[in-house]
């Protein structure tokens, strides 16, 4: 890719076993660095790159700095808030899809009368909010939820 790619929130391979928590779960972002003097090969293909400029953006502080939890909470909502991840079997090549809860308030449920679902465009995966409601509320949380 010539552009931004943004991986994540995931956990650092060099975390494993252990890291601080600034970077446990992060957004990874990269960005191609283009040269005409310099080359990369990767799997047998040559790129014309210097290498990357690569940032990382802690998904904790993200999440705590949004108030997602509290916004909610404050209107009697709750949320899940997942990713579907691609994962190739290496003996099959077959693609498994994966769900990973991102974020959620701690009294989430899922239920089909009192929950809706919303996909979000990100950059490489399908997120999915699910917003769950008391029946007796009126349905006001659109246009401060995707703000």
């Amino acid at each position: 890719a010539d552009s931004v790619v943004i991986a994540g929130p995931l956990t650092l391979k060099q975390c494993d076993p252990d890291c601080h928590p600034t970077v446990e779960k992060a957004f990874i972002a990269r960005l191609p660095i283009a040269s005409d003097h310099h080359t990369i090969d990767v799997d047998g293909k040559t790129y014309n790159r210097w290498g990357f400029a690569v940032a990382l953006i802690n998904w904790a502080a993200m999440v705590e700095r949004s108030n997602i939890q509290t916004n909610f909470a404050q209107r009697g909502y709750s949320f899940q808030l997942t990713r579907t991840d691609q994962k190739e079997d290496p003996e099959t090549g077959v693609l498994i899809p994966k769900v990973v809860t991102l974020a959620e308030s701690p009294n989430f449920k899922h239920d089909s009368k009192t929950t809706v679902a919303y996909e979000l465009e990100t950059t490489n995966n399908a997120w999915v909010i699910q917003i769950n409601y008391c029946e007796a509320v009126k349905l006001e949380w659109r246009p401060w939820a995707f703000v």
